[in-house]
């Protein structure tokens, strides 16, 4: 009888152990995000500086409004880790644009319920097409020290401010899978 009692109350002892709640807060690995900003370094940079934008024609009214589009694409490689590739696209005028595409890294530095504040970077290729038809391949880069994703599991909204041939403030939608 005593074996028996020392059995059970060693299987109570440990049995406590298996019972804690597990984390059961699945990490979602895949992640796209869908955006838009205002106004990147691409025009400034590389129109402006080598002097291939005419300023005069790309600045007038019936020209469209400068509208740039991102795509991104995360592979999570823990909570606070993920790297994937981001594309952008980028209209002034009529005829002139950008486009590129860069692989990127991604930190998540703070992680809440329905909050987490991230920093990323990315570097990578862009063709850019000028008014003037000189076409060339830039360096394409963008250092965002500061974004802010808000949200719960798979749908989030996102904000960001950076540096680069992306834009100086991004926002956008994420859904995570």
């Amino acid at each position: 009888m005593k074996k028996f009692v020392t059995i059970i109350a060693g299987l109570l002892a440990f049995s406590c152990l298996s019972a804690q709640e597990e984390n059961t807060e699945r990490i979602y690995r895949h992640e796209i995000a869908v955006g838009t900003g205002y106004k990147s370094l691409a025009p400034i940079v590389y129109s402006h500086y080598w002097g291939v934008w005419n300023w005069d024609e790309g600045l007038e009214a019936r020209h469209p409004i400068p509208f740039p589009v991102s795509i991104h694409y995360f592979y999570r490689l823990n909570k606070s880790w993920a790297i994937g590739a981001t594309a952008h696209y980028e209209q002034y005028g009529k005829r002139e644009f950008f486009f590129g595409v860069m692989p990127q890294a991604k930190w998540s530095w703070l992680s809440r319920k329905y909050v987490s504040l991230y920093s990323r970077v990315a570097a990578g290729v862009m063709y850019a097409n000028y008014i003037n038809d000189d076409n060339r391949f830039r360096p394409d880069y963008q250092l965002s020290p500061l974004g802010i994703e808000v949200g719960r599991k798979q749908w989030l909204g996102y904000v960001e401010a950076g540096a680069g041939t992306q834009d100086f403030v991004q926002g956008g939608v994420v859904f995570r899978f």
